[in-house]
């Protein structure tokens, strides 16, 4: 009988050929090597299913699917998840890289602690080449090399002992996202959201994970985010609706995500009255601020 790994990676891709194995090389390093790797290939078009079978042919960890179609970057997230068997997972981009003491650091801080439910590290921003972006102390942000700037994600979201307060830091403070790929517990994901079928379900999903819970962000450069013209933080509205799920409904896409996050804050884990309506609060300035409505930017 094969012994039941400590992680589950998910890795859903559409055509990844310029990253994927550099992605899958450091995920394979890791130092903490008790893990299961599940790909499930999004109907690709190019290289893909090659790279994959190959590592698939020589590493007993991974495990590859293809789907028969493109269900979309929601569904094909949701995918991993369903076939992962670890109490501990983890999403990660076909484009990302890792440090090989990543993993082992994630472990040891869900391990160490039953009050975390997501444990991610910090790292910089890298350009297509893998090459780090450059940092500005001052402004706290990255340029890269044609001056376009990208913020720097927060590395202290989601640490209060306050459900509400947690609540609060994804919808406002976060940038990227980049929790979203931390380690969960998996139980955890059993009682929260999934990936839905609009652009910024990933942060109603942070956002419900951050009322059952802490964040832990280790503040070691172990974690690095490629920023390349394909990422979807790139993509036009139209083409992150095409993105995210190709049957789902073309309409107001940020009515659904604001709805996630009332949803979030009227149901998700066990909150007095006034944690919930310090998290209704919340969601209420969220819509008050928001750009989206008239430009597409992502909440």
């Amino acid at each position: 009988m094969t012994k039941q790994p400590r992680v589950s990676i998910g890795i859903p891709v559409y055509n990844g050929e310029n990253y994927l194995a550099e992605a899958l090389d450091s995920l394979l390093r890791q130092s903490f090597g008790d893990f299961e790797l599940l790909i499930s290939d999004n109907a690709s078009t190019d290289r893909t299913q090659e790279i994959c079978r190959a590592y698939a042919a020589r590493d007993a960890r991974i495990r590859y699917v293809r789907q028969d179609r493109n269900i979309g970057a929601g569904p094909n997230h949701n995918r991993v998840l369903e076939l992962s068997q670890a109490p501990y997972f983890k999403w990660a981009a076909h484009d990302d890289l890792y440090a090989p003491a990543y993993l082992a650091e994630c472990v040891a801080a869900l391990d160490r602690d039953p009050a975390v439910v997501l444990a991610h590290a910090d790292g910089p921003l890298i350009d297509a080449q893998g090459k780090p972006l450059t940092f500005d102390i001052f402004r706290q942000c990255y340029f890269d090399r044609n001056g376009k700037r990208y913020a720097r994600e927060p590395v202290d979201i989601a640490q209060s002992d306050l459900p509400s307060e947690r609540f609060d830091d994804v919808l406002h403070r976060i940038v990227w996202c980049t929790a979203m790929y931390g380690l969960i517990r998996r139980d955890a994901t059993n009682r929260v959201t999934l990936m839905r079928s609009y652009y910024g379900s990933d942060k109603v999903f942070l956002a419900e994970m951050a009322l059952l819970g802490k964040f832990y962000h280790a503040k070691k450069p172990l974690f690095m985010k490629r920023c390349h013209s394909a990422m979807s933080a790139q993509m036009t509205a139209e083409e992150r609706l095409a993105f995210m799920d190709t049957a789902a409904p073309k309409a107001f896409p940020y009515l659904e995500l604001f709805k996630g996050y009332t949803r979030a804050a009227l149901r998700t884990g066990t909150l007095d009255i006034f944690e919930r309506m310090q998290c209704v609060a919340s969601v209420a300035r969220k819509t008050f601020r928001a750009r989206y409505w008239r430009n597409g930017q992502e909440a």
